[in-house]
């Protein structure tokens, strides 16, 4: 799965585990796709992945 792959070749750049992740923020079109919210709730635990303000939330100041 592309998603997940990318998903944890990123952590382990950083690296990270999915456990010392606190808090994922979903933003712009594609996050919305099933497949995305489910790779992310997978890895991440779905109580850590924030899904709001998905086209507008860079424009309002969401770094990383």
């Amino acid at each position: 799965d592309e998603v997940r792959e990318t998903v944890m070749r990123t952590l382990k750049r950083g690296n990270l585990k999915p456990n010392e992740i606190s808090a994922v923020v979903a933003t712009g079109g594609s996050s919305t796709l099933p497949i995305v919210k489910s790779t992310l709730s997978d890895i991440f635990g779905e109580e850590k992945i924030n899904f709001f303000e998905l086209f507008t939330s860079i424009a309002a100041g969401l770094v990383l």
